[in-house]
């Protein structure tokens, strides 16, 4: 289970590395150990003028730590609204602050084993119920969105999809000569959906498991997801289960929403998806949708916009117009990677000759490989 907490604290000393020693003893005290090696997960501490990343193994926690005045932007509200005092610590001397009138406050902040966690599924899934097709201009997309890898790569290998939707990018793998696949998602209309979509492939299975649970060991030659990862949480978290779950040699890609050139869609669009779509009844944002899509329409028919992307959608029809619409408005979470940040993604998990190709100049697809195994 992943859960977020706060901590905060009124404390005279902003030292890190005494910021570090409280994120210790605060992750025993939420994980209910006593161990003395475990710090928080992804946490991020707060001490005024920096700031400092956390990273461990030892806890499912996602955490936000509070110091002072300085509270993690996303968190902070939520702890005001539902801050439920659990635990005290003995006020002590330490060796580098004096900590004597410290005081300590812990609050849950929200369980974070809920939707949102895992990015929007259900919403999504309300999207892929009503864009369920695939269509002849999907390979295009495709091919683009799997830059690095060939038609003829795909001959033979087994591969993962992870958050497969309709199971319109297993379909060209599985065209292209893949010898089987498992494609996965947790929402059963898009499940149900995919199973449909990819029925005539004996080798394609179907299944729900979720990006942070693939559990799945050396299996696959090549694992990948496409416009999925920016949608979660834990980003790293679910990279990383991609990359325990290829054979040593095999290849990790991903396609992700890039900052460059979507800076007027960050600026303008995406605080309005955060704070009113996102949080609105999906049937009402879908009727929003159809005039939104109608000036998209206009806006491509006059011959607006110079992006590779833009003259790609020009050809689309309104109804797959819509469905991009739709997809962009629903989300909980949206992240837009500036390309070192999407290198530094794989990275991270372990992966080698990460290469980024830049999609219709506004996205990125980055593919990497698994290190091989040293005799």
């Amino acid at each position: 289970m992943h859960r977020s907490w706060q901590l905060v604290a009124q404390d005279r000393c902003t030292a890190a590395r005494r910021q570090y020693r409280l994120a210790n003893q605060f992750a025993k005290y939420a994980n209910g150990t006593g161990s003395s090696d475990i710090l928080l997960r992804d946490g991020v501490l707060y001490d005024g003028a920096k700031t400092h990343s956390i990273k461990s193994r030892a806890v499912n926690f996602r955490t936000a730590v509070c110091v002072g005045d300085y509270c993690s932007e996303r968190h902070s509200a939520r702890a005001h609204r539902h801050a439920a005092l659990v635990g005290h610590w003995a006020h002590h001397r330490g060796s580098v602050c004096d900590f004597t009138d410290a005081y300590y406050e812990f609050a849950v902040v929200e369980d974070l084993s809920s939707q949102e966690q895992l990015g929007s599924p259900d919403r999504f899934g309300h999207s892929w119920n009503i864009f369920n097709e695939i269509l002849p201009i999907h390979e295009e997309q495709f091919l683009r969105w799997t830059k690095g890898i060939g038609k003829t790569d795909w001959q033979g290998k087994r591969f993962l999809d992870v958050g497969c939707g309709i199971g319109r990018n297993s379909w060209w793998p599985l065209t292209y000569g893949a010898a089987s696949s498992l494609s996965i998602d947790i929402d059963e209309r898009t499940l149900a959906a995919a199973r449909n979509n990819l029925a005539k492939y004996a080798g394609a299975v179907v299944e729900n498991r979720s990006a942070y649970e693939i559990n799945e060991n050396e299996e696959f030659d090549i694992a990948f997801s496409i416009g999925v990862i920016h949608h979660l949480d834990d980003q790293p978290a679910a990279v990383q289960q991609m990359q325990q779950a290829v054979k040593p040699g095999g290849t990790v890609l991903l396609w992700l929403y890039g900052y460059e050139n979507n800076e007027w869609l960050i600026r303008y669009f995406d605080p309005v998806r955060r704070f009113l779509f996102s949080k609105m009844p999906l049937r009402l944002v879908y009727a929003l949708s159809l005039p939104a899509t109608a000036l998209l329409w206009v806006f491509l028919r006059l011959g607006l916009g110079r992006t590779e992307y833009m003259r790609l959608i020009r050809t689309f029809s309104f109804r797959h117009l819509r469905a991009i619409v739709y997809d962009h408005m629903i989300p909980h979470i949206a992240k837009y990677y500036k390309k070192d940040e999407a290198i530094a993604l794989l990275e991270d998990a372990g992966l080698e000759n990460v290469q980024a190709h830049w999609v219709n100049e506004m996205s990125w697809t980055v593919v990497g490989d698994k290190p091989a195994c040293v005799e």
